[in-house]
């Protein structure tokens, strides 16, 4: 038994042997890092999502989770709301920020940066893969460009898109 390790059910995973998923937030790419697929997780999933250059990804809301995030790179907007209001609260966000999204909750983020692209790792807790976060999408840009427009701002102007 002295100086054997037997190793139980933890595992180390790099991102760089696993593939982008660019599908599931459209706009942005999506690692599954720590999920059931990687590591067998049962209640929780890490990914690292890519935001590229001016983008921005759908309005959604994650029925089975909860989910915390934090931003590695970049420097974007985070829009959210409740599916009852459709008041958005507008969050601009820099390297360190943190976040908590509670279920039920329409939200969605843009790339504010036309060169580079931005990084952020989110954790779903209360599921173990994408499909667990029971995530609906909501019509590509119609919720937040209309509350852009309420206040006076163009998403393409914030984009800074030509």
């Amino acid at each position: 038994r002295e100086g054997r390790v037997k190793m139980g059910k933890s595992k180390i995973i790099h991102r760089d042997a696993l593939i982008r998923d660019n599908g599931f937030e459209k706009g942005f790419g999506v690692y599954s890092l720590v999920c059931d697929e990687t590591c067998g997780s049962t209640n929780i999933m890490l990914g690292d999502t890519i935001h590229n250059p001016a983008s921005r990804n759908q309005e959604h809301v994650h029925l089975g989770c909860e989910v915390q995030w934090f931003v590695l790179a970049g420097h974007s907007l985070h829009y959210s709301c409740t599916v009852e209001h459709q008041e958005y609260k507008e969050t601009e966000c820099f390297p360190g920020t943190v976040g908590y999204v509670h279920p039920n909750e329409i939200h969605v983020g843009m790339n504010l940066n036309a060169d580079n692209t931005g990084e952020v790792i989110f954790c779903y807790a209360g599921c173990n893969n994408t499909e667990g976060a029971n995530t609906v999408f909501y019509q590509e840009a119609d919720i937040v460009e209309e509350y852009m427009r309420k206040h006076g701002k163009k998403l393409e102007d914030v984009l800074h898109i030509q």
